[in-house]
């Protein structure tokens, strides 16, 4: 079972959760906790955020915009009906997204190599600089948070990233893998 110790401080009238034991849990007190956890995550990228905002209005691209260029930056290329699946809208509502970027100079057009009835897209080098900038901009402000931290925290913080990291790399890629293979399938 975890037990949750909750600290005397707080974050928007919510109590931290400042130490835990694990062992055998009660499903209702790990969804307790991973709702914890989920709202404090959202604050933060709430902060990272709010740090940035300005230069990142600046970039003249729009959210939808952005997930198609990191989506298709995870791939040498996509078709834009898998793109279209990735971002859960239809083919017309994608095809017009690729067009936005492909004028903007972001993302190139091409005919599949192996079936030219396909269309695919790839980064451009403009397109792979913006998703640099946007990198940059995200750990300059992350770094900047993080000289908040003492030593310890900092460390503590460094093992608990690398080890979630770790764990779910691993469902990351298979779903990467599920819908390259579902839109394989369905392009034969």
């Amino acid at each position: 079972m975890y037990r949750i110790i909750l600290s005397d401080h707080s974050i928007g009238g919510e109590r931290i959760i400042d130490h835990m034991d694990t062992g055998p849990s009660d499903p209702r007190e790990r969804a307790a906790l991973e709702d914890a956890v989920a709202a404090r995550y959202d604050e933060l990228m709430s902060c990272v955020a709010t740090g940035h905002a300005p230069e990142l209005l600046a970039l003249d691209v729009t959210m939808a915009q952005v997930k198609a260029l990191y989506l298709v930056a995870t791939r040498d290329a996509l078709h834009i009906s898998a793109l279209a699946e990735l971002l859960g809208v239809t083919l017309s509502t994608a095809s017009g997204l690729v067009d936005r970027l492909v004028d903007q100079g972001l993302l190139e057009r091409r005919h599949d190599e192996v079936d030219r009835r396909h269309v695919v897209v790839r980064l451009t080098a403009a397109g792979a600089a913006l998703l640099e900038r946007m990198r940059e901009l995200s750990a300059r402000r992350v770094r900047s948070m993080l000289g908040s931290l003492d030593d310890r925290d900092l460390a503590a913080l460094g093992r608990v990233l690398t080890s979630f990291i770790r764990q779910v790399s691993a469902e990351a890629q298979a779903t990467a893998g599920t819908a390259r293979s579902t839109h394989q399938e369905g392009t034969r």
